[in-house]
Parts: structure tokens; C-alpha cells; sequence
């Protein structure tokens, strides 16, 4: 898929999202359990595009927990006000948008579609999800980030350092550099998202400290290790 084909698919399809959450004045925004940095960079873009075009407030959420040192890095610097989605009443709400899952998929509490309004994924399609009143789900495209890219574009907003570096290594991250899964699209987002974006905040994320318990744990399991079968 080409870039420029995701943008025009996207703007066409802004009005049928915009009626989908119509009527909607909170709208929880929730990504898989135990989010990567492609979930957590496509949630915040989705906020960022739901809030420039439709004026809409939204929550970002998740399960689990942000395991990873680099997914941590990431999310400290994305500065996006990520909850628990136990700390919330989801009563509150008035519709789910999930980005880089679907609903049955298992990685995520939201099996039941009647509260899903929204659905932006880059995996297979799944039955529940064809119930869902929006749903953008794109298996030929390598990552979501790039999905929800096409819809910033389309809402013509602008791309600031913090953005690109947010995107760049979501891309950078789901498709290992481009050597897995990426489209061409992929690869034009990607060359996009380095220009723009801040070599010393994507070194000091992919690079983040770890806690000296983590060495100990690395050290268990190496001291517990064992061999099976033949050598």
C-alpha cells in the first residue's frame, strides 16, 4: 500500500468515523494488555486526531502493565495521560475506540462489541469486529502507528519533534527496522517520522536503565536453566 493511497482512503473515510461517534461526550481509548510502543503511540495519535477534528474528550487506557524499559521510556516521554483501566469506571464512558486489537482477540477486556464504537488494528479481521460501528482494520500495513498516521494526515495536523520521535520508534519497534511486515507505506512513514524526529529522546529510549532487579532476575533464570532433548 502506498502512503499517499492510505491518506486518500482515510479522508474518505473521516465522515463514517465522525458519524460512528456521534453523540459520544467521553470516549475511553484503550489499547491492548500490556501495551507496546505501537499501541501506545496509536492511542495517543488517535487522541490526538478524535480531539483536532471532533472536538471529542477522550481517556487513554490499558491492562496489565507496562513491562519493558524502553515501553516505560516511551511513555514518560510521550507525556499522554495513560490510566489503569481498573482505576476507572467504565460506566463514565460512552463508547470504547481500541487501537492495535480487536474485540475477542483475548488481549484485551473487551469482548462484549456493544460498547465498541471504533476498531484500528493491522492484523486479521475478526468476526466481533464486523459488528463494530467503525472499524479500519489493515493486515497489508505493518503497523497500526502507521495506520492512524493516515488519519492525522487526513486531518491536516501538523507533525511536531515529539510526535515523530513517538511514531518513529513505534514503526521502528513493531516492524524490527522495517525487516518485518513492512509496506511500502511503512517504509515512507518511517523515512517521514526520522526526519522530524529527536535523535537524542530515541537513543535515551531505546537505551533506558534498568532496575538492578532485573539483573537479578536475568540471573535466576539463567542459574535455573535447563536443557532438554537431544544437543
Amino acid at each position: 500500500m502506498e502512503l499517499l493511497d492510505g491518506i486518500g482512503t482515510a479522508r474518505r473515510n473521516l465522515p463514517q468515523l465522525g458519524h460512528a461517534l456521534k453523540g459520544c461526550k467521553r470516549l475511553l481509548i484503550a489499547s491492548h494488555n500490556n501495551p507496546d510502543p505501537d499501541s501506545i503511540a496509536s492511542a495517543i495519535v488517535l487522541r490526538t486526531v478524535l480531539q483536532r477534528k471532533f472536538r471529542l474528550s477522550t481517556t487513554l487506557a490499558y491492562s496489565g502493565v507496562v513491562g519493558r524499559a524502553e515501553n516505560s521510556a516511551l511513555l514518560d516521554y510521550s507525556r499522554a495521560p495513560f490510566c489503569p483501566l481498573e482505576s476507572l469506571d467504565l460506566n463514565e464512558f460512552d463508547g470504547v475506540a481500541l487501537v492495535d486489537t480487536q474485540p475477542g482477540t483475548g488481549n484485551n477486556p473487551f469482548d462484549d462489541v456493544d460498547k465498541v464504537r471504533a476498531v484500528f488494528a493491522h492484523h486479521r479481521l475478526k468476526r466481533q469486529t464486523r459488528r463494530v460501528a467503525f472499524h479500519d482494520v489493515r493486515p497489508r500495513v505493518g503497523a497500526t502507528t502507521t495506520l492512524l498516521y493516515f488519519y492525522w494526515k487526513a486531518a491536516r495536523i501538523r507533525m511536531s519533534k515529539r510526535n515523530a520521535t513517538l511514531m518513529f520508534y513505534a514503526l521502528q519497534s513493531e516492524t524490527a527496522d522495517m525487516g518485518r511486515k513492512a509496506s511500502h507505506a511503512d517504509r515512507e512513514a518511517y523515512k517521514l517520522f526520522y526526519a522530524a524526529a529527536d535523535l537524542g529522546a530515541l537513543s535515551s529510549i531505546a537505551n533506558a536503565k534498568v532496575e538492578n532487579d532485573y539483573f537479578a532476575v536475568v540471573h535466576r533464570a539463567i542459574e535455573h536453566a535447563r536443557e532438554y532433548g537431544p544437543r
